[in-house]
């Protein structure tokens, strides 16, 4: 018999994160800041406004650097990584 994966997703907690609000999801994930690239030009290459959350427990990653905004950003990351939970 294979011992469990500690970074597998139990349907308990999987159901738990999907239905915290957006404050509480973003408590307990770790956030980084990065700069875009692509077009946007000068603004796009000295701000970081692209965001990347990363869940630490599973290893789950949703970013977003497709608006100017980082607080925008931020929400879609998180939309992201809900899209990314649901493929595992």
């Amino acid at each position: 018999m294979s011992e469990p994966n500690p970074n597998s997703i139990h349907f308990d907690e999987y159901i738990h994160f999907l239905l915290l609000n957006d404050e509480k999801a973003f408590k307990s994930l770790k956030e980084e800041s990065f700069s875009g690239t692509g077009p946007g030009g000068q603004h796009r290459n000295r701000v970081r406004t692209g965001i990347r959350l990363i869940h630490p427990q599973w290893n789950i990653i949703g970013e977003c650097s497709q608006y100017r905004e980082g607080k925008r950003n931020r929400s879609e990351a998180l939309n992201n990584m809900r899209l990314n939970l649901d493929k595992q």
